[in-house]
């Protein structure tokens, strides 16, 4: 129940705005033990903020992951939009190439760095199935970040 509710916490603030997300999410035990999540730090010692550089490549790979989706939104059968695709994932590609190297080092703390960029590279491709492939990056990024906030 509890695993549940945190995926749902989860996936509802990767929708929020990317200026909200760039915050330190602090996780502190509340009544009875259970989880709260806060901007601010815990009162004791009993914390554990989500920051550095796996929070900061989780957040690049969502905004790339969103990216994407923007990208692949106008895909259409006609021949032009295919080419407007083409065009358009060229300076795309570039970033997601340009961050193999930062997510390989994290891929050592978690698979999931590993398998949430192979998917983003699927992303980068203009063909229908590419947007699956955004969001399977963020689902990985989604176990991610509940790695990283585990007591």
């Amino acid at each position: 129940m509890i695993r549940s509710f945190l995926l749902i916490l989860i996936v509802l603030c990767s929708q929020l705005p990317l200026s909200a997300q760039a915050q330190d999410v602090f996780r502190c035990r509340g009544p009875g033990g259970v989880a709260v999540f806060q901007a601010t730090p815990c009162k004791d010692l009993d914390e554990a903020a989500v920051r550095g550089p796996s929070r900061d490549m989780v957040l690049e790979m969502r905004r790339l992951a969103n990216k994407g989706r923007a990208i692949i939104a106008d895909l259409g059968a006609d021949v032009n939009s295919i080419k407007r695709c083409q065009k358009s994932m060229v300076p795309f590609v570039r970033e997601v190439s340009a961050i193999k190297t930062q997510v390989m080092t994290l891929a050592a703390e978690s698979r999931e760095f590993k398998n949430g960029y192979a998917a983003l590279e699927d992303c980068a491709q203009c063909r229908a199935a590419a947007s699956s492939y955004c969001r399977q990056v963020d689902q990985h990024m989604d176990r991610v970040m509940m790695t990283l906030m585990q007591f």
